[in-house]
């Protein structure tokens, strides 16, 4: 251990009362005009004419976190052979809790991956990515695009909570909204 880390190994510090320090929750949700700004940037994004930063790739994760509250991994790992056009379902593989979660397609998500699909079928991931073929993009640099577009910042969890709160608003109740999060029940 002192081979490792010669002058202490700082956790044993950090572990003392007064270095301790209670992270607070994060709550936070988009607001409705926050929605629409973001709803408005997205749909412009898409026009070839569009000079702005945000890229088509950007624009079709951000539209599905917030149509679906998936989480960034689940849906950067999505992959085409498990988007069913026929049946209008997709199911995500790789979630938090380990299990399947199968989703229907809403027109708005029906019409991303249609869109994606007579561009990128012939790849593995829906989201793929432009430098190595066989694996799904990053995303480092899509929040950083579009929060500078919309003129205010956001995360990708803010995008699930939204998700949550407007099905909440719309009359959904707990256990449905759950089910649509995949959380364990």
């Amino acid at each position: 251990d002192a081979k490792l880390l010669p002058n202490g190994n700082p956790c044993n510090i950090l572990k003392k009362p007064q270095y301790k320090k209670t992270l607070q929750p994060r709550v936070r949700n988009l607001s409705a005009r926050e929605r629409s700004t973001l709803y408005d940037t997205l749909s412009v994004s898409n026009d070839p004419d569009y000079p702005g930063l945000i890229k088509s790739d950007d624009a079709d994760l951000i539209w599905l976190l917030i149509h679906t509250g998936l989480r960034l991994n689940e849906a950067l790992s999505m992959k085409w052979d498990k988007v069913d056009f026929e049946n209008e379902i997709f199911t995500v593989l790789n979630t938090k809790n380990h299990k399947n979660h199968t989703l229907p397609m809403t027109s708005a998500t029906k019409d991303m991956f249609i869109r994606r699909y007579e561009n990128d079928q012939k790849k593995k991931f829906v989201f793929p990515s432009s430098i190595k073929t066989k694996q799904h993009m990053t995303a480092s640099r899509t929040f950083p695009r579009v929060c500078s577009e919309v003129g205010f910042d956001f995360t990708a969890h803010d995008l699930r909570r939204t998700f949550a709160s407007v099905a909440f608003s719309l009359g959904h109740d707990a256990d449905a909204i759950g089910q649509a999060l995949n959380h364990t029940q």
